[in-house]
């Protein structure tokens, strides 16, 4: 054990935390909690090992390797800085629970990501990300996946092997197509892929029947598979701004369905039968209410 910062740590972890504070220029500050005036470079130790991390906003552009060495780290925030891409040393983080590399300028993820087998919450939002490498489906404890203002064109097969998977935000990508294997996230929760460029729904998105919320809006949905009456959980779903001319009837057994948005559908016909769900709200615009 070295001392490091007023803490008493391994020197293979105060060696990252050094190389570091030389990428950004900035001391690190040793807390123990995280608040509102928690410092944009800080950790915390248990046990003698570092178990959080922080890195917001100092302009980091890389990730030194040396990050591999925090193999007691459990959550790592490196939101608001200037990095394109993650050491694949990231996959040696074995007790990673969550991951928030947020606002930054990732190109891609390494294959490596898929080692981190005790990850919950993973999220990368505003990046520059194309591609999900396949590995990311061996995440199984993965509860939370945020992929929000990206470049994703391709959502991997493997992404059915999430079965633990509760939330999943795609929205604001380049996406065209939703892989069958969508329907094995039994455990799915809230479904965001509104602003991308999907034309068709697969069948098997009836197979998920935890789901509460699905956001479906501005596509280019031109069709609807009738197995959206198999979604009982369904509370809320927004197929706005899409090319669909008709809703399948199926959506009159959605009983526990609250919420039905339909902005900027002119030209869609609803269910006769939508009317005499009492405990649907319907937004819309234009004359919609069509046998």
């Amino acid at each position: 054990m070295v001392s490091f910062r007023n803490a008493e740590i391994s020197l293979l972890e105060a060696d990252f935390l050094r190389d570091l504070e030389r990428e950004v220029g900035v001391e690190f500050n040793l807390v123990d909690k995280f608040d509102l005036n928690t410092p944009l470079t800080s950790f915390m130790v248990k046990n003698n090992h570092v178990s959080w991390l922080r890195c917001n906003s100092v302009s980091l552009n890389k990730l030194p390797d040396s990050i591999g060495q925090l193999v007691w780290l459990q959550e790592c925030i490196l939101n608001n800085n200037l990095l394109t891409q993650l050491p694949n040393t990231m996959g040696k983080l074995e007790s990673l629970k969550e991951l928030n590399v947020n606002f930054n300028k990732l190109e891609s993820l390494p294959q490596s990501i898929g080692d981190l087998k005790s990850l919950r919450y993973l999220s990368l939002e505003v990046n520059k990300i194309e591609f999900l490498p396949s590995s990311i489906g061996s995440i199984t404890k993965l509860r939370s996946l945020r992929l929000s203002a990206n470049s994703i064109r391709i959502i991997p097969e493997s992404i059915g092997n999430l079965n633990s998977l509760e939330w999943l935000i795609l929205s604001r990508n380049l996406i065209d197509k939703i892989p069958n294997s969508i329907g094995m996230l039994s455990a799915l929760i809230i479904f965001d892929l509104s602003k991308n460029s999907l034309k068709m729904v697969p069948e098997s998105i009836g197979n998920l029947s935890n789901l509460e919320e699905l956001d479906l809006s501005h596509n280019n949905l031109q069709e609807f598979p009738s197995t959206i009456g198999k979604l009982y959980s369904l509370k809320r779903i927004d197929l706005s701004s899409n090319n669909l001319t008709t809703i399948p009837n199926s959506i009159c057994k959605l009983k526990k369905l609250k919420e039905l948005t339909l902005f900027n559908m002119y030209a869609v016909k609803i269910p006769e039968c939508v009317s005499s769900m009492p405990r649907l709200s319907v937004s819309y615009q234009g004359d919609n209410w069509k046998d």
